[in-house]
């Protein structure tokens, strides 16, 4: 009599987790659609999983770990104390540090900027680099980015003070010109207006360039 009430049990409470689900856990283990109990990455839910690289919970970008959760440089005041606008490349992880209202030369600019963290004055080799670079960009500024001419002066290209190739440009209308009006000195390029357009000026000018950006690779 024993045996078959404990059997009864049994069967009863076989279909009781059957009725509630729990018997496929094969499936609620794959909540990213795959089996064997595999769950998906959720990128900003604080729990690092492959693929990726860091996951600190929040979609802050400047703070060490993008918004895809790939890892970068940390790029905040505490980092950069007298930079005023800060920027992280979301897939290169690279710094972007505005410095406003500086009036110095091409040189004190690129020094002051590998002062600053091991840093170089910005280079911008695409439209997506151009785009964060303009998000840095303060009102009322025309800062030093870091090209200078190659050695032909009659042409568009310049070269990135990282040897980068020179695969993309973004001029003002009519530049470069070799500040031909001037004195044909328009070895090195700034930024020329809000909307992000470069322009060739005398590098060793100080007062009319304002302001510089730097780039501090990952």
């Amino acid at each position: 009599m024993k045996i078959v009430l404990l059997w009864t049990a049994a069967i009863m409470a076989i279909a009781v987790i059957s009725s509630c689900g729990v018997g496929s856990l094969g499936g609620v283990g794959s909540l990213g659609g795959g089996g064997g109990g595999q769950v998906s990455a959720v990128c900003g839910d604080g729990i690092v999983q492959a693929p990726e690289q860091c996951d600190d919970g929040n979609f802050t970008q400047t703070d060490g770990c993008t918004s895809i959760c790939r890892l970068a440089k940390v790029c905040d005041a505490a980092t950069h104390p007298m930079g005023d606008r800060f920027a992280v490349g979301i897939t290169s992880g690279n710094c972007y540090v505005s410095f406003d209202d500086e009036q110095t030369t091409f040189t004190d600019a690129s020094s002051a900027c590998a002062a600053s963290g091991g840093g170089h004055l910005v280079t911008i080799t695409s439209v997506a680099e151009d785009t964060v670079v303009r998000s840095v960009l303060g009102p009322a500024q025309s800062p030093w980015i870091g090209a200078m001419d190659d050695v032909n002066d009659t042409d568009t290209v310049f070269n990135w003070v990282t040897g980068e190739a020179w695969n993309y440009a973004h001029f003002q209308l009519g530049q470069p010109d070799d500040d031909a009006s001037v004195d044909g000195t328009g070895e090195c390029l700034h930024i020329a207006n809000p909307a992000g357009e470069w322009n060739d000026t005398n590098c060793n000018v100080s007062g009319f360039v304002v302001g510089r950006i730097c780039e501090v690779d990952f």
